[in-house]
């Protein structure tokens, strides 16, 4: 028997009083947070504004895009308001975020960091369906794109192995998971989209590559003596062939077996131009 309950017919212990927990326990409840209409979010946008505390975002409206922004990023308002920028009409958020927006998301299988080093960076992603998608960023793309002209003192100076890996997942997130991302850029990525540093590095965001254009494939002898056999046979006249077009020729630096082959159309363009036509010839005389 529970010596701490009552007997029958006695009187009933009172009951203590309800403890306050000193943390509360999840509610069902809306959080207040996170607005349920356009006229709460507009609100919430208000008085974010009025605590001038959210740095750049100083009006409602800015406040309110930004929260439109996480909106639809599924990125947490109070996170959104603190990570997401807007330059040039471009958000701009850390390459770690945007890395963590695939993740979350069943359609991104893995997003994994193949190689960091100083000079390299490589990440490795697979979208749901997909072939894998590897992509690099190097310290050359980045002397490319003049990101290394900024001073001894510069991050990509100090934290070049940080940088690439910023770089190269920014990319490889925009690449593969368009969807997700709308166009998105990393906070690294801001001197670009503000015009302070070449251009170049955002022009060829939507392609799932890091590196330059590949050099064009070395022209072969046999294009070569075609290429110039036609600049021979083009000049008109034997001034054309021996002033503009030899001069040319002086230029490509010819050897070996090219060089003779070229010398012979040469000549025979020459002894070409220098014998007049069958219809000049008198009678009798012989070609």
């Amino acid at each position: 028997m529970d010596p701490q309950a009552p007997t029958q017919g006695s009187n009933p212990t009172p009951s203590a009083p309800p403890v306050t927990a000193l943390v509360r326990a999840p509610q069902s409840a809306i959080s207040p947070f996170y607005p349920q209409s356009f006229e709460d979010a507009w609100r919430l946008a208000r008085t974010y504004a009025a605590a001038k505390m959210l740095g750049e975002l100083q009006s409602p409206e800015q406040v309110f895009l930004i929260m439109a922004y996480g909106d639809h990023l599924d990125v947490p308002l109070v996170v959104a308001l603190q990570s997401i920028h807007i330059i040039k009409g471009k958000a701009v958020m850390s390459a770690d975020l945007m890395v963590a927006l695939c993740l979350r998301r069943p359609v991104c299988e893995y997003f994994d960091l193949v190689e960091t080093t100083d000079r390299v960076a490589t990440y490795e992603t697979k979208r749901r369906g997909r072939p894998a998608v590897r992509m690099s960023f190097t310290i050359e793309d980045a002397e490319r794109a003049k990101l290394l002209n900024k001073g001894e003192d510069s991050n990509w100076r100090k934290y070049a192995p940080d940088m690439l890996r910023h770089r190269c997942s920014a990319r490889l997130a925009r690449a593969v998971f368009p969807d997700l991302m709308a166009g998105v850029y990393c906070e690294e990525e801001a001197d670009e989209i503000r015009g302070t540093a070449s251009p170049a590095i955002l022009d060829a965001e939507i392609q799932p590559i890091t590196s330059a254009p590949p050099a064009p494939m070395p022209e072969t002898d046999a294009k070569r003596l075609e290429r110039l056999t036609t600049l021979i046979n083009g000049a008109s006249t034997i001034e054309a062939l021996t002033g503009e077009v030899h001069d040319k020729l002086k230029a490509e630096a010819l050897t070996g077996q090219l060089r003779k082959d070229v010398g012979a159309a040469f000549n025979a363009r020459q002894r070409a131009l220098a014998t007049p036509p069958p219809s000049d010839r008198q009678p009798g005389e012989e070609g």
